[in-house]
């Protein structure tokens, strides 16, 4: 979780500039760096802004699309599993997740230029619509290599994207 609030107060507090490299959902260690901070090397702000930062085991939605749409393609590759086999769920799958991708892309395209940036001293890598495709289709035309209703599916969804 990252609480970008928090972290725009001190940042305008301190004229400090936060630039957050890792987003919620990615694998983080110790050794990998999630923000960098310039404008403040007092170490009690830099504690601070350590809490703006939560980690943990779990991901959420609200904080990770990329969670959600993973999530759905989960769901659709365990329809396709021997026990289950149910290649309908997964087409279904696909439907739900073309409309998403659909409405990111339709949503990031509407985006008025010169409005007013929330966090004007916080700068985030944007969640880019190729990962989301990525995290879905891959994964999931493998899981149905033997599956010819799911493959006309997914180049109905392909064809619908190259348009």
């Amino acid at each position: 979780h990252i609480d970008m609030s928090h972290l725009s107060r001190l940042a305008e507090k301190h004229n400090a500039v936060i630039y957050i490299v890792a987003l919620p959902g990615q694998f983080i260690y110790n050794a990998l760096s999630i923000a960098y901070v310039t404008g403040v090397s007092e170490p009690e702000v830099l504690t601070r802004i350590r809490k703006g930062f939560i980690t943990g085991t779990e991901r959420s939605f609200r904080q990770d699309p990329r969670f959600g749409i993973t999530v759905l393609r989960e769901i659709a590759s365990r329809a396709l599993s021997p026990a289950v086999n149910d290649g309908g769920t997964a087409v279904q799958v696909i439907g739900t997740a073309v409309r998403i991708l659909f409405l990111w892309a339709k949503r990031h395209e509407l985006a008025q230029p010169g409005k007013a940036i929330l966090y004007p001293r916080l700068h985030v890598p944007p969640l880019r619509i190729d990962d989301l495709f990525n995290d879905f289709f891959p994964p999931l035309a493998r899981d149905a290599a033997n599956k010819v209703e799911v493959h006309v599916c997914l180049q109905k969804a392909y064809t619908a994207f190259a348009s």
